[in-house]
């Protein structure tokens, strides 16, 4: 916007002052898809003789103001330079690249400080989907999701330190973005403010509510947030996968609750020493069966075997530190009694070897360097 303000005030004079009646004319931008209007500019009838000017010529039988050929190619120029200016307003958060769209949820590179340090992103095909969670504005955390088990990978944040938050009646969000891909949606949004009939990429909050005994477990915790906006961003159902209440409750008291303890104790915690989290999942064998319109899918969510954690950040003595954990979650598709759930601390590079074997790829949550 700055370059097309720029721009914009070195046109010429000439052009902003001359003493002249305006007619509109209406096309179509068929590049973003809306109207626009061009401004025709006509000499006064009282001066309808022809004359020249460093700008354009005005025509004395139509009395129309003509550019010359080098303001044509100026205004060509800007006219460019704002579609380029409001198209990049408006990118799509589905993006290409965690490190250029949103970097700041990950540890900078030491050794290249206009990078920074993700986990692995899987690849297959479309299959994964790097998300940065924009909510209000501004973004909150990232996602890499994985549109066929339609459960997140893993989902990083910053923890500054526990603002005051409400939890009030949650209000669940979607991201668009992964199944409308008309560029028109920038952030995730309220189930009520779109039509998810027909998403297929992504969890409704109809499958959760349909489920018997599994319900919505956060990756990005609710309770970790810096302030209201945050808190309420963490709703959104690409940061959530199934977990039975039993391995909910057990996944907060053994996790999340010691590790913000660790966090908290243990980290700097200043505006340039956050603590960078990473939390995700395995998939497993099991699935909620889910309907889309007549359809029903048997393989619709996935049921994550795993679910894990790792934290990096700057204590108190200046060094960095990294501590993880991995939570083995074993239950039965219908009746939560029988959940069985395994928690095992560790450091970030067992936790790689784990991932690693489990995901069956080289897997990294904090690549040291």
């Amino acid at each position: 916007m700055a370059i097309g303000m720029a721009i914009g005030m070195a046109m010429p004079h000439k052009l902003l002052e001359a003493s002249t009646s305006q007619s509109q004319v209406t096309t179509k931008d068929t590049l973003n898809d809306r109207k626009v209007t061009i401004i025709e500019h006509r000499a006064p009838a009282h001066s309808r003789s022809a004359h020249a000017s460093i700008d354009g010529v005005v025509d004395d039988r139509e009395g129309v103001w003509r550019p010359d050929r080098a303001l044509i190619l100026r205004m060509k120029l800007l006219t460019v330079l704002l579609l380029l200016g409001f198209t990049s307003l408006a990118a799509p958060e589905v993006v290409q690249s965690f490190g250029s769209k949103c970097p700041q949820f990950f540890i900078p590179d030491p050794q290249n400080q206009n990078d920074v340090i993700t986990p692995t992103i899987l690849q297959q095909g479309q299959r994964y989907k790097q998300i940065c969670q924009r909510f209000n504005n501004q973004y909150r955390f990232v996602t890499l999701y994985d549109t066929r088990n339609r459960i997140p990978v893993y989902s990083a944040y910053t923890f500054y330190g526990r603002g005051q938050v409400n939890r009030g009646d949650v209000e669940w969000k979607v991201e668009p973005q992964l199944d409308i891909n008309n560029g028109s949606r920038t952030e995730m949004e309220y189930l009520g403010g779109v039509d998810t009939q027909t998403f297929t990429h992504q969890a409704r909050d109809e499958d959760y509510q349909e489920a018997s005994v599994h319900e919505r477990g956060h990756l990005f915790p609710h309770g970790y947030a810096a302030d209201q906006d945050q808190a309420d961003s963490t709703c959104t159902l690409t940061n959530i996968a199934p977990q039975t209440g039993t391995s909910n409750r057990n996944w907060e008291a053994q996790v999340e609750t010691p590790m913000l303890n660790q966090i908290q104790n243990g980290c700097r915690l200043d505006e340039n020493n956050p603590a960078y989290i990473v939390t995700g999942v395995v998939p497993g064998e099991n699935w909620l069966r889910i309907k889309r319109g007549r359809r029903t899918i048997d393989h619709g969510i996935n049921i994550p075997r795993y679910y894990w954690t790792a934290y990096s950040c700057i204590n108190n003595n200046d060094g960095r530190i990294y501590q993880a954990f991995l939570a083995q979650q074993i239950n039965h598709i219908k009746d939560d009694r029988y959940t069985q759930f395994e928690v095992t601390p560790m450091n970030d590079q067992d936790l790689n070897t784990q991932l690693t074997e489990l995901y069956g790829t080289t897997f990294h949550v904090f690549r040291r360097r």
